[in-house]
């Protein structure tokens, strides 16, 4: 258009009024191709619309906002001429995010009130209040046709998508400056109703694990929901009777990605406002306090977890029974908290009674009962029972493999676990390989920054540190390390424990005064979030004081080393009892590096009773012929030649 009319002096005036801006020549570019008329047609029209735009908002300071603005106003006079419903669809846009909006997310807004089946369910969205978002959602014919009227005039493009295998339709997406645009100029202040359909259509769509590749659909929400977020927070928008649920849901959707404090917000303000309008024992209200529980042992928050979950519990108990599923996936997740603190007997009891009844109820291959018994793996993995956690994890993956699916990040994330007990086992090979595989699987479904991306990373790290791979494993400690910080923040015990395993490189490198700082860190962090109590016995932590002592020792504090090494042994037997702590890989290398030390120190009947159990553990877990129990031996016969005290 500009290039067959370079001659027409409106139209060299016209591009020097628009100062070459690119966006704006653009805009009115699709805007003479869509409408007969002149430029000196347009240039008067643009002076116009710059006019009004100088008078009602004079914040806008700088010409090339007045120049776009002025363009997107004529554009959206024309637009409203030709379908008022791509008209009201850009004044929506102001509050969705700019970026990939489409069809089937907006479809949700079709979905009648629920007030006939919950009288708890509130719509906000009404076809009397708004018929053209009903008309424009009611097929996607009728919005492709508005969102190419849109299109026509340069106000929107189509989002590309490379990913044959989606399974939603491609979106429509618009330059930052002009949804900058439909908020601060296009709608005059908040519009609660507008504000409310984004927040109704995510709260519906969002979808749970059970959906068909739910990962894709959560992750192209995550910037609509962060938007909504952001005009809850901002703008205060009143949640109408009866709409707490579309906070639960949009919660639930920002817990999944990661954004713990988000959720958490939205949980809090559901929670306020069911408070005040039901009674205590109301579904909604446990469920409320469910998802806030499950956010605070995600942010590490045990105390907190326990507390809540108990009060949900005698909810749940209380209105459906003890064997209800709903009750028993309360006690699951209790019983994980009391994992997490070190209580490993009483959370393995609890799960043992979960498991049971999910049997009996659901049937031994129920998605449900296979969340418990991999969470009954977990536990005999933390108390070094190798081959039942190896069981339970292959049980467990069999299942999840054939009815979620090679791909779905739970069968991914117990590939992962059974790589772990494989590195217990000294299996490194076979643990490298399942690691690799599980972090690639995370890093295609939910992105290289997710934190089970993260932890991924961690345990492919673990693996590196075992084969002496220093390098490799330190760069995957720093990014996982990084990445928890931003995601979840310093005093996770994520993070704290990926603080602690790149304290283990420096350690094993001989960076001894790094090391000390980290280790230092991790325990001080654990202590933060376990209290001094509970760190005594959790086991990532008596892991750090191990590491803590090894440095004393190196760096010759002979007797704050020899006391470490102690208080963790009692720890360990604590935590998982004098029987089992016999075959505990931890606490057997925790005895070994104590006999070295007595070692040292020519105290050779002490270290001979500790590299005697171990030589005993070692036998249990690997075998007479591994290279754990040939290195005792020789030890030992180095002691019996030493001779001296106790040889």
């Amino acid at each position: 258009m500009w290039l067959t009319s370079c001659l027409d002096p409106d139209a060299i005036e016209l591009a020097k009024e628009l100062d070459g801006l690119p966006l704006a020549l653009a805009t009115a570019g699709a805007y003479l191709d869509n409408v007969s008329t002149t430029f000196a047609a347009y240039r008067k029209m643009y002076r116009e619309s710059w006019l009004r735009l100088q008078k009602t908002t004079p914040g806008l300071l700088s010409y090339e906002e007045r120049a776009l603005y002025s363009t997107w106003n004529m554009s959206y006079a024309q637009v409203k001429q030709r379908n008022m419903g791509s008209a009201m669809l850009l004044r929506l846009w102001a509050y969705f995010d700019n970026e990939d909006l489409w069809f089937e997310l907006l479809k949700k807004a079709q979905w009648a009130p629920l007030e006939e089946s919950a009288p708890n369910y509130a719509n906000p969205i009404q076809r009397d209040n708004m018929p053209w978002l009903f008309t424009l959602t009611d097929n996607v014919l009728n919005f492709n046709e508005a969102v190419r009227v849109l299109c026509d005039y340069g106000l929107l493009e189509v989002s590309k998508s490379t990913d044959e295998h989606a399974t939603e339709s491609c979106g429509y997406s618009m330059h930052a400056c002009v949804h900058s645009w439909t908020i601060h100029v296009l709608n005059e202040g908040p519009d609660v109703a507008l504000a409310w359909v984004p927040i109704y259509c995510i709260a519906l769509h969002a979808p749970d694990e059970t959906t068909t590749r739910y990962w894709e659909i959560r992750h192209r929400m995550l910037r609509h929901a962060s938007r909504c977020l952001t005009i809850i927070l901002r703008d205060m928008i009143q949640i109408p009777g009866g709409g707490e649920w579309a906070l639960l849901n949009l919660g639930y959707l920002l817990h999944t990605q990661g954004q713990l404090s988000d959720a958490e917000v939205l949980f809090k303000r559901a929670l306020e406002g069911l408070e005040i309008s039901q009674n205590p024992g109301q579904f909604l209200i446990l469920q409320c306090l469910y998802n806030l529980a499950n956010v605070f042992i995600d942010q590490g928050r045990l105390k907190g977890a326990e507390a809540t979950y108990k009060r949900v519990l005698e909810g749940y108990e209380r209105s459906f029974g003890p064997e209800d599923v709903k009750s028993l996936d309360i006690l699951n997740n209790l019983a994980i908290v009391f994992r997490k603190q070190g209580r490993l007997d009483k959370a393995e009891r609890m799960h043992v009674r979960v498991l049971q009844s999910k049997e009996k109820t659901l049937g031994p291959e129920d998605i449900s009962t296979l969340h418990t018994i991999k969470n009954l793996g977990n536990i005999y993995y933390d108390r070094g029972q190798l081959s039942d956690a190896e069981a339970m994890y292959t049980r467990v993956l069999s299942g999840y493999e054939t009815i979620l699916g090679p791909e779905h990040p739970q069968t991914v994330v117990t590939l992962g676990n059974l790589g772990n007990v494989y590195k217990g086992q000294g299996r490194h090979s076979e643990s490298e390989a399942l690691h690799r595989r599980a972090l690639q699987g995370l890093e295609n479904t939910l992105g290289p920054e997710h934190r089970s991306t993260l932890n991924a990373a961690s345990n492919l790290a673990g693996v590196f540190v075992e084969q002496g791979s220093f390098v490799d494993a330190e760069a995957l400690y720093k990014r996982a390390l990084q990445g928890l910080e931003n995601t979840i923040g310093s005093e996770h015990l994520d993070t704290v424990r990926t603080a602690g395993n790149l304290a283990i490189i420096y350690e094993r490198q001989g960076l001894h005064s790094e090391a000390e700082v980290l280790y230092a860190r991790a325990l001080q962090g654990y202590e933060v979030v376990l209290g001094a109590d509970g760190v005594k016995t959790y086991l990532p932590a008596l892991a750090v004081a191990s590491g803590l002592a090894i440095v004393y020792e190196m760096q010759g504090s002979f007797g704050e080393a020899e006391a470490m090494y102690k208080q963790v042994l009692q720890g360990y037997e604590a935590a998982l009892g004098c029987e089992v702590v016999k075959t505990h890989v931890d606490a057997l290398k925790t005895c070994y590096n104590l006999a070295n030390l007595f070692t040292c120190q020519n105290r050779t009947s002490e270290a001979k009773e500790q590299f005697l159990r171990c030589q005993v553990g070692y036998e249990a877990v690997y075998g007479v012929e591994h290279e754990e129990c040939i290195d005792v031996v020789r030890r030992l016969a180095s002691l019996k030649q030493r001779g001296g005290d106790g040889a």
